[in-house]
Protein backbone atom coordinates (compact mmCIF):
# COMPACT_ATOMS: atom_id res chain seq x y z
CA UNK A 1 0.00 0.00 0.00
CA UNK A 2 1.11 3.21 -0.97
CA UNK A 3 2.12 6.07 1.20
CA UNK A 4 -0.62 8.05 2.45
CA UNK A 5 1.20 10.79 1.99
CA UNK A 6 2.12 10.08 -1.55
CA UNK A 7 -1.21 9.76 -2.82
CA UNK A 8 -2.05 12.89 -1.36
CA UNK A 9 0.39 14.32 -3.41
CA UNK A 10 -0.53 12.73 -6.33
CA UNK A 11 -4.15 13.86 -5.98
CA UNK A 12 -3.11 17.38 -5.58
CA UNK A 13 -1.27 17.32 -8.62
CA UNK A 14 -4.32 15.07 -10.75
CA UNK A 15 -6.58 18.09 -9.40
CA UNK A 16 -4.16 21.17 -10.14
CA UNK A 17 -3.81 19.83 -13.58
CA UNK A 18 -7.61 19.58 -14.07
CA UNK A 19 -7.71 22.56 -13.59
CA UNK A 20 -4.99 23.96 -15.02
CA UNK A 21 -6.21 22.52 -18.20
CA UNK A 22 -9.97 23.55 -17.55
CA UNK A 23 -8.21 27.25 -17.38
CA UNK A 24 -6.11 26.58 -20.62
CA UNK A 25 -9.01 25.76 -22.47
CA UNK A 26 -11.03 28.70 -21.28
CA UNK A 27 -8.39 30.92 -22.15
CA UNK A 28 -8.42 29.35 -25.98
CA UNK A 29 -11.76 30.41 -26.44
CA UNK A 30 -11.27 33.64 -24.71
CA UNK A 31 -8.25 33.59 -27.67
CA UNK A 32 -10.37 32.99 -30.33
CA UNK A 33 -12.78 35.17 -29.59
CA UNK A 34 -10.59 38.04 -29.67
CA UNK A 35 -9.46 37.12 -32.85
CA UNK A 36 -12.72 36.40 -34.37
CA UNK A 37 -13.59 40.09 -32.99
CA UNK A 38 -10.20 41.36 -34.30
CA UNK A 39 -10.62 40.22 -38.13
CA UNK A 40 -14.19 41.43 -38.15
CA UNK A 41 -13.08 45.01 -37.17
CA UNK A 42 -10.21 45.07 -39.60
CA UNK A 43 -13.01 43.65 -42.42
CA UNK A 44 -15.21 46.54 -41.22
CA UNK A 45 -12.15 48.56 -41.86
CA UNK A 46 -11.00 47.60 -45.59
CA UNK A 47 -15.56 47.87 -46.03
CA UNK A 48 -15.34 50.96 -45.04
CA UNK A 49 -12.06 52.06 -46.91
CA UNK A 50 -13.66 50.14 -50.33
CA UNK A 51 -16.61 52.09 -50.01
CA UNK A 52 -13.85 55.78 -49.79
CA UNK A 53 -11.73 54.84 -53.18
CA UNK A 54 -14.79 53.93 -54.89
CA UNK A 55 -16.41 57.59 -53.54
CA UNK A 56 -13.20 58.79 -55.14
CA UNK A 57 -13.26 57.08 -58.10
CA UNK A 58 -16.44 58.44 -58.60
CA UNK A 59 -15.55 61.61 -57.74
CA UNK A 60 -12.62 61.36 -60.52
CA UNK A 61 -15.31 60.35 -63.43
CA UNK A 62 -16.76 62.76 -62.49
CA UNK A 63 -14.57 65.26 -62.53
CA UNK A 64 -13.56 64.06 -66.01
CA UNK A 65 -17.04 64.08 -67.48
CA UNK A 66 -16.98 68.22 -65.75
CA UNK A 67 -13.86 68.82 -67.55
CA UNK A 68 -15.23 67.69 -70.55
CA UNK A 69 -18.14 69.73 -69.99
CA UNK A 70 -16.08 72.98 -69.09
CA UNK A 71 -14.36 72.33 -72.47
CA UNK A 72 -17.59 72.26 -75.00
CA UNK A 73 -19.41 75.34 -72.66
CA UNK A 74 -15.87 77.68 -73.18
CA UNK A 75 -14.37 76.06 -75.91
CA UNK A 76 -11.10 77.49 -76.26
CA UNK A 77 -10.68 79.81 -79.73
CA UNK A 78 -8.74 77.61 -82.32
CA UNK A 79 -11.47 74.60 -81.73
CA UNK A 80 -14.28 73.78 -84.48
CA UNK A 81 -16.57 74.16 -81.60
CA UNK A 82 -15.65 78.15 -81.19
CA UNK A 83 -14.89 78.71 -84.94
CA UNK A 84 -18.81 77.51 -85.66
CA UNK A 85 -20.17 79.27 -82.64
CA UNK A 86 -18.60 82.72 -83.79
CA UNK A 87 -19.66 82.30 -87.30
CA UNK A 88 -22.15 80.04 -87.93
CA UNK A 89 -24.61 80.80 -85.38
CA UNK A 90 -27.08 78.22 -86.82
CA UNK A 91 -24.69 75.46 -86.70
CA UNK A 92 -26.93 73.28 -84.33
CA UNK A 93 -29.80 72.97 -86.51
CA UNK A 94 -27.45 70.84 -89.40
CA UNK A 95 -23.62 70.54 -88.16
CA UNK A 96 -23.91 69.84 -84.88
CA UNK A 97 -26.57 66.55 -85.60
CA UNK A 98 -23.42 65.04 -87.91
CA UNK A 99 -19.78 66.01 -86.16
CA UNK A 100 -18.63 64.11 -83.19
CA UNK A 101 -18.49 65.58 -80.11
CA UNK A 102 -14.53 65.06 -80.09
CA UNK A 103 -14.30 66.85 -83.79
CA UNK A 104 -15.89 69.67 -82.07
CA UNK A 105 -12.89 70.59 -79.76
CA UNK A 106 -9.67 69.53 -82.30
CA UNK A 107 -7.46 72.59 -83.23
CA UNK A 108 -6.01 71.13 -86.44
CA UNK A 109 -9.29 70.90 -88.78
CA UNK A 110 -8.99 74.47 -90.16
CA UNK A 111 -12.63 75.45 -90.39
CA UNK A 112 -13.22 77.62 -93.38
CA UNK A 113 -16.94 79.46 -94.78
CA UNK A 114 -17.74 78.06 -98.03
CA UNK A 115 -20.81 78.91 -100.13
CA UNK A 116 -24.11 77.62 -99.70
CA UNK A 117 -24.21 75.45 -102.60
CA UNK A 118 -21.92 73.29 -100.40
CA UNK A 119 -23.69 72.78 -97.52
CA UNK A 120 -24.33 69.59 -98.02
CA UNK A 121 -22.28 66.12 -96.55
CA UNK A 122 -19.90 65.81 -99.34
CA UNK A 123 -22.45 66.54 -101.75
CA UNK A 124 -24.91 64.26 -100.65
CA UNK A 125 -28.06 65.91 -98.39
CA UNK A 126 -29.88 64.30 -95.00
CA UNK A 127 -32.69 65.30 -93.12
CA UNK A 128 -31.11 66.19 -90.23
CA UNK A 129 -34.13 66.50 -88.03
CA UNK A 130 -34.22 62.82 -87.92
CA UNK A 131 -30.85 63.18 -85.85
CA UNK A 132 -31.05 64.77 -82.02
CA UNK A 133 -28.97 67.72 -80.96
CA UNK A 134 -26.05 66.66 -79.06
CA UNK A 135 -25.73 68.42 -75.74
CA UNK A 136 -22.53 70.40 -77.19
CA UNK A 137 -25.14 72.58 -79.60
CA UNK A 138 -27.65 73.55 -76.30
CA UNK A 139 -25.27 76.13 -74.20
CA UNK A 140 -28.27 75.59 -71.69
CA UNK A 141 -28.22 71.65 -71.69
CA UNK A 142 -24.52 72.27 -71.28
CA UNK A 143 -25.03 74.29 -67.90
CA UNK A 144 -27.21 71.92 -66.72
CA UNK A 145 -25.13 69.05 -67.21
CA UNK A 146 -22.56 70.67 -66.01
CA UNK A 147 -25.09 71.49 -62.47
CA UNK A 148 -26.14 67.76 -62.20
CA UNK A 149 -21.71 66.86 -62.52
CA UNK A 150 -20.72 69.67 -59.70
CA UNK A 151 -23.60 68.34 -56.89
CA UNK A 152 -22.67 65.03 -57.88
CA UNK A 153 -19.05 65.75 -56.83
CA UNK A 154 -19.50 68.07 -53.90
CA UNK A 155 -22.17 64.99 -52.79
CA UNK A 156 -19.18 62.37 -53.64
CA UNK A 157 -16.31 64.95 -51.72
CA UNK A 158 -19.06 64.69 -48.45
CA UNK A 159 -20.04 61.26 -48.62
CA UNK A 160 -16.16 60.52 -48.60
CA UNK A 161 -15.59 62.82 -46.05
CA UNK A 162 -17.99 61.64 -43.54
CA UNK A 163 -16.75 58.11 -44.49
CA UNK A 164 -13.19 59.00 -43.84
CA UNK A 165 -14.56 59.89 -39.93
CA UNK A 166 -16.05 56.86 -39.76
CA UNK A 167 -13.01 55.05 -40.93
CA UNK A 168 -10.94 57.37 -38.22
CA UNK A 169 -13.72 55.64 -35.74
CA UNK A 170 -12.85 52.17 -36.89
CA UNK A 171 -9.54 52.54 -36.89
CA UNK A 172 -9.61 53.20 -33.00
CA UNK A 173 -11.82 49.93 -33.28
CA UNK A 174 -9.18 48.05 -34.37
CA UNK A 175 -6.52 49.00 -32.26
CA UNK A 176 -8.70 47.87 -29.27
CA UNK A 177 -9.49 44.71 -30.84
CA UNK A 178 -6.10 44.08 -31.40
CA UNK A 179 -5.13 45.13 -28.27
CA UNK A 180 -7.75 42.80 -26.72
CA UNK A 181 -6.65 40.17 -29.04
CA UNK A 182 -2.82 39.96 -28.11
CA UNK A 183 -3.58 40.66 -24.22
CA UNK A 184 -6.20 37.11 -24.55
CA UNK A 185 -2.98 35.84 -26.28
CA UNK A 186 -0.59 36.20 -23.49
CA UNK A 187 -3.16 35.12 -20.92
CA UNK A 188 -3.72 31.97 -23.45
CA UNK A 189 0.09 30.83 -23.63
CA UNK A 190 0.53 31.58 -19.72
CA UNK A 191 -2.21 29.25 -19.43
CA UNK A 192 -0.87 26.44 -21.52
CA UNK A 193 2.65 26.84 -19.73
CA UNK A 194 0.80 26.40 -16.29
CA UNK A 195 -1.33 23.48 -17.82
CA UNK A 196 2.07 21.74 -19.40
CA UNK A 197 4.18 22.82 -15.98
CA UNK A 198 0.87 20.66 -13.95
CA UNK A 199 1.06 17.58 -16.05
CA UNK A 200 4.71 17.59 -15.88
CA UNK A 201 3.98 17.95 -11.85
CA UNK A 202 1.21 15.36 -12.32
CA UNK A 203 3.05 12.54 -14.25
CA UNK A 204 6.24 13.18 -11.74
CA UNK A 205 3.67 12.44 -8.67
CA UNK A 206 2.05 9.24 -10.30
CA UNK A 207 5.63 8.19 -11.07
CA UNK A 208 6.16 8.93 -6.90
CA UNK A 209 3.21 7.10 -6.44
CA UNK A 210 4.12 4.07 -8.28
CA UNK A 211 7.65 3.59 -6.93
CA UNK A 212 6.08 4.51 -3.41
CA UNK A 213 3.98 1.10 -4.40
CA UNK A 214 6.29 -0.68 -5.90
CA UNK A 215 8.57 -0.35 -2.63
CA UNK A 216 5.80 -0.76 -0.18
CA UNK A 217 5.35 -4.24 -2.27
CA UNK A 218 9.54 -5.15 -1.27
CA UNK A 219 8.83 -3.88 2.11
CA UNK A 220 5.81 -6.34 2.84
CA UNK A 221 7.81 -8.93 0.95
CA UNK A 222 10.79 -8.88 3.17
CA UNK A 223 7.78 -8.01 6.13
CA UNK A 224 6.51 -11.45 5.14
CA UNK A 225 9.79 -13.29 4.68
CA UNK A 226 10.70 -12.59 8.31
CA UNK A 227 6.95 -14.18 9.40
CA UNK A 228 7.62 -16.87 7.83
CA UNK A 229 11.42 -16.80 9.00
CA UNK A 230 10.18 -16.43 12.35
CA UNK A 231 7.68 -18.89 12.21
CA UNK A 232 10.35 -21.93 11.24
CA UNK A 233 12.36 -21.01 13.69
CA UNK A 234 9.41 -21.20 16.24
CA UNK A 235 8.13 -24.99 14.82
CA UNK A 236 12.11 -25.94 14.77
CA UNK A 237 11.98 -24.88 18.96
CA UNK A 238 8.85 -26.56 19.31
CA UNK A 239 9.52 -30.09 17.74
CA UNK A 240 12.66 -29.60 19.98
CA UNK A 241 11.26 -29.06 22.93
CA UNK A 242 8.88 -31.75 21.82
CA UNK A 243 11.64 -34.32 21.26
CA UNK A 244 13.25 -33.01 25.08
CA UNK A 245 10.22 -33.50 26.91
CA UNK A 246 9.66 -36.93 25.17
CA UNK A 247 12.87 -37.78 25.87
CA UNK A 248 12.74 -36.98 29.39
CA UNK A 249 9.53 -38.79 29.81
CA UNK A 250 10.89 -41.40 28.40
CA UNK A 251 14.00 -41.18 31.27
CA UNK A 252 11.29 -40.27 34.04
CA UNK A 253 9.00 -43.53 32.54
CA UNK A 254 12.58 -45.97 32.68
CA UNK A 255 13.96 -44.89 36.07
CA UNK A 256 10.07 -44.92 37.44
CA UNK A 257 10.29 -48.73 36.45
CA UNK A 258 13.75 -49.86 37.64
CA UNK A 259 12.52 -48.14 41.23
CA UNK A 260 9.12 -50.21 41.29
CA UNK A 261 11.47 -53.29 40.29
CA UNK A 262 13.91 -52.57 43.01
CA UNK A 263 11.04 -52.08 45.50
CA UNK A 264 9.36 -55.40 44.05
CA UNK A 265 12.58 -57.42 44.64
CA UNK A 266 12.78 -56.37 48.56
Amino acid sequence: QASPQVAATRDQARSERDAAAEAAATALSAYEEAKTEHQAERDAFRAIDDQIQDLRDREKKDQTVRGLLLSLRDAAPGTLLHFLRENRPDWTRDIARVVPEELLLRTDLTPTLVSEEALSLYGVGLDLAAIDVPRAADEDVLRQKIEEVDRAIERHQRDAKAKEKELEAQSERVRVAKTAANDKQRLHVQAENTARSCQTAFEAAERALAEDIRQAGIRARQQLQEVQQSVEKNKQALNTLKTTRNARKQNHESELKRRLAAIEAQ
